[in-house]
């Protein structure tokens, strides 16, 4: 409801025109286009703060460095060009001075200073501000009330645009003539085109950051209303006795302490405010009064909503969303293809989280699956959206193009799919990698690229007509013990489609080896009680090997030796004589690049004439017979058996020491030749 207590402002009336001087000589050059026999005078002027030059507005070199100068200069037909920076209406406190826009002339924001054409600025890689901050830097107290004005110290604007600016600053908290409203820009009757503007951190009574009054016509299109504030409605924009038609407009973070924390109108009953592709999200009406409408609220007049999302608003009485005064009169919002949180009445309205992109950091774009994608209309929708993307696109591929909701327009998500994961083996020349990228049944055109990356090589793959693609790449080189390489695949994107990433592996199998052992040669050392083993293997694979590494066990005891060009490894292993005196089981461990791991063991004796597999013999004793075993003619050990045929006792050497074997049996005697014994071994009883 209206709050009883607040009076409205009353004074929209006509005033006074302000008397404008024009100046007497003005600077003009051709139009690069004839038209017909005639030529077309028009003028660029040129600023840029940071100029240098004659400060005449001819060029970018002699721009002017205040805007000020340029409005002045400025006739009609004639364009305004204004260089990135920070510009302000006045080096004074004077609050009530403003940029004032002139009739039929075009102020453009966002270039870098050496464009020649307007198509070339940037207007958001090049920031361009209009500040209203003239006094204490971050004190809003002693703001200007109007960071910009049109048609209000001036006759009314037939025609006339700004666009590429960002507006901040303005404080619309005065008690003059139209002094509380509309902080960033004030605009009264008229038709203004308002595009690629971003109004922030503007306040006023009402309309914090733009009011439209008197019958006003405006085209706003393509603008940002974040972060503006108003004491009583429309924190946003506020429209009275006005039609503005908003085109991929976004409303957030705006608030006002009674009606329509983002918007509010107040008109006539024959005065409709239009709204096409408008988003309205993180909008409120504070007050605990009466405040309705957080994201908009109609007073009176009318409001109609084609492809809008109002989500994520609030109020702190009624009407999170929307609201609308009973009257008398009263006023009318018609809603239709719409999302609507709370839901609303209208053809094709609906009431689902729209899945915004990221709305905590101002991303009001859709995600994937939004319910929002390609259930608009496209009757009466604009050809692009609040990013410059074409409008209306296939954004859930199924087809058919058909316009979002909301400001922004969603393309397709395309993604991969049937990608390889393909396992060679080690040496492999090439592999070839393929994949698919469709997004639903619509699949990026023919002659795009995927970009697919293997161990840091990159191939750009084509696509075909059917969203397939694939690249050979080289692998002879890689390594085994790399494995499994990661694969990437990236699409770019384009004008209806989004970017993609996938991704899959290579395995790359070692190949195979086998080892064998070749000789074990042992030379002991008596006096030392130790042995040298003399241990050769060969290892052979497929190709051949030529290196590597083989490890060497036995008892215990380890040496490692490199296998070299030939496939051949060899160790001289010291072990001590006692231990090495019972049968020996030698391990050999191969590892090598690219080879899979291998191992082969072998029984040994001590074997002073390098036999890797002595003859075996079994020897049956008999009481009080001994048996010698001989190292190159000496007697080393004698064997001594009870008449039961049992090993009592053994001297080692001259009678160095003695065992007591009673617990064994039977003798296995291994022997050179078979005849001569070099080695005697008990087996247990």
């Amino acid at each position: 409801m209206f709050a009883s207590s607040w009076l409205r402002p009353l004074q929209r009336r006509w005033f006074p025109r302000r008397a404008i001087r024009r100046v007497p000589v003005r600077w003009v050059r051709p139009c690069l286009e004839a038209l017909e026999d005639r030529t077309v005078l028009s003028t660029v002027w040129y600023v840029n703060g940071s100029a240098m030059g004659s400060d005449d507005g001819h060029s970018w070199a002699n721009a002017f460095t205040d805007l000020q100068s340029g409005l002045t200069a400025a006739q009609p037909g004639d364009q305004i060009w204004v260089a990135q920076g920070t510009y302000k209406p006045t080096s004074t406190t004077d609050r009530t001075i403003s940029f004032v826009l002139k009739d039929d002339v075009g102020v453009y924001g966002g270039f870098a200073g050496t464009e020649t054409t307007l198509g070339q600025r940037n207007w958001v890689a090049h920031p361009t501000i209009l500040s209203g901050d003239i006094g204490m830097p971050g004190d809003n107290s002693d703001n200007s009330y109007h960071v910009v004005t049109a048609g209000f110290s001036t006759s009314p604007l037939t025609s006339g645009v700004i666009d590429g600016f960002t507006i901040t600053g303005g404080n619309a908290n005065g008690t003059g003539f139209f002094q509380g409203n509309g902080g960033g820009l004030f605009n009264n009757q008229g038709a203004l085109t308002v595009s690629n503007i971003i109004f922030t951190g503007n306040s006023a009574t009402v309309g914090g950051g733009m009011d439209n009054e008197n019958n006003n016509t405006s085209a706003i299109t393509n603008v940002i209303f974040r972060g503006n504030t108003a004491l009583y409605a429309g924190g946003g924009m506020y429209n009275s006795n006005s039609m503005p038609t908003l085109t991929n407009v976004l409303f957030t973070g705006n608030s006002a302490f009674e009606f329509g924390g983002g918007l509010e109108n107040d008109g006539q009953p024959d005065h409709t405010v239009t709204l096409v592709n408008v988003t309205f999200s993180g909008n409120t009406a504070v007050g605990a009064d009466d405040a309705s409408g957080g994201g908009m609220f109609c007073f009176t007049g009318s409001a109609t909503l084609t492809n809008c999302i109002l989500w994520g608003d609030s109020a702190g009485v009624s009407d999170n969303e929307f609201g609308q005064a009973g009257g008398p009169p009263s006023a009318t919002i018609t809603i239709s293809y719409s999302d609507v949180q709370g839901g609303a009445a209208g053809t094709g309205n609906i009431n689902a989280d729209p899945l915004f992109a990221d709305a905590a950091h101002g991303d009001f774009r859709l995600r994937a699956g939004s319910p929002a994608i390609d259930t608009g209309t496209n009757t009466g929708a604009p050809s692009f959206d609040l990013a410059g993307q074409t409008r209306p696109l296939d954004g859930n591929g199924t087809g058919i193009a058909v316009t979002d909701m909301g400001a922004y327009e969603a393309k397709a998500s395309p993604t991969f799919s049937a990608l390889l994961s393909p396992s060679i083996v080690y040496g492999t020349a090439t592999a070839t990698l393929s994949g698919h990228l469709a997004a639903n049944v619509i699949h990026p055109p023919a002659g795009e690229a995927v970009s697919v990356t293997l161990n840091g090589v990159t191939h750009m793959a084509a696509l075909d007509g059917n969203g397939d693609f694939s690249t050979t790449f080289d692998t002879s080189m890689l390594g085994a013990a790399g494995s499994p390489y990661a694969i990437t695949y990236s699409y770019a994107g384009d004008s209806k489609f989004n970017s993609a990433i996938g991704g899959s592996t290579l395995t790359v199998a070692p190949l195979a080896a086998s080892i064998q052992f070749t000789s074990v040669t042992v030379v002991p050392n008596l006096l030392a009680l130790n042995q040298t083993e003399t241990i050769a293997v060969h290892v052979s694979g497929p190709g051949g090997v030529n290196q590597g590494t083989v490890t060497f066990t036995v008892d215990g005891h380890s040496m490692s030796a490199s296998v070299d060009g030939n496939g051949n490894a060899t160790a001289h292993l010291t072990l001590p004589l006692l231990t090495a005196a019972f049968p020996q089981s030698i391990s050999a461990d191969f590892s090598g690049p690219n080879r899979s791991p291998t191992n082969a063991t072998q029984n040994a004796f001590w074997n002073a004439m390098g036999m890797l597999t002595p003859a075996v013999a079994t020897f049956a004793a008999t009481g009080g017979q001994s048996v010698q075993s001989f190292l190159l003619g000496l007697p080393l050990w004698d064997f001594l058996y009870s008449p039961s045929g049992r090993l009592t006792e053994v001297v080692f050497g001259p009678d160095l020491m003695r065992w007591d074997f009673s617990n064994f049996g039977p003798l296995t005697v291994v022997t050179l030749d078979g005849v001569l014994p070099v080695a005697v071994f008990m087996q247990p009883q």
